[in-house]
């Protein structure tokens, strides 16, 4: 009866090892299934994130909540003084409209001549961008008139502002009255 113990034993012992062995093999030989094999294996409560973690997400949405009212009152800032800007676009606009009529119902002579240089003076004293903006309606002939009255680093900044299509016709008459 002792060697039928003996053999019983010696067959539970390569079973084991048996099963160990494919168990390595296959990547599985780790502590949870050794536990679940023996059925020994405890389950354990589901984490729950604790008061810590949930203070650290609570003041990261904090912080991004304060970047984006910043960043939002910013824009409400920049829309407002674009605003003021426009406003100030629109009131030179509108002197230069007046000029413009002014300048169109003038006949030539002495008092055309001075509106002129008054028209002139008031474009030099703009930005290039605002000033050609102000110029592209006007008819080429009446935007070389204004500009030839002017100093050339000022009509260069009125040129080089406006549209090609513009300003090729007003250089080709400014060429014509022998400005360039």
């Amino acid at each position: 009866m002792r060697f039928w113990v003996v053999v019983a034993v010696l067959c539970i012992l390569t079973f084991a090892g048996t099963l160990v062995g494919v168990m390595a093999y296959s990547g599985h030989l780790n502590r949870d299934a050794v536990r679940t094999l023996l059925g020994t294996k405890e389950t354990a409560p589901a984490e729950e994130p604790g008061p810590d973690d949930l203070d650290i997400y609570a003041r990261e949405l904090r912080d991004r909540r304060a970047a984006i009212d910043e960043e939002y009152a910013q824009l409400e800032r920049e829309r407002r003084r674009l605003e003021l800007v426009q406003d100030d676009l629109d009131a030179l606009l509108e002197e230069l409209e007046t000029t413009l009529a002014v300048f169109g119902d003038t006949a030539p002579g002495g008092d055309a001549d001075e509106r002129l240089e008054e028209t002139a003076a008031t474009l030099a004293a703009m930005r290039g961008r605002n000033a050609a903006r102000a110029l592209e309606e006007w008819e080429p002939d009446q935007v070389a008139a204004v500009l030839q009255r002017m100093d050339e680093r000022a009509r260069a900044g009125i040129l080089d502002a406006m549209a090609p299509d513009k300003s090729g016709p007003v250089l080709e008459r400014l060429t014509l009255l022998n400005v360039m």
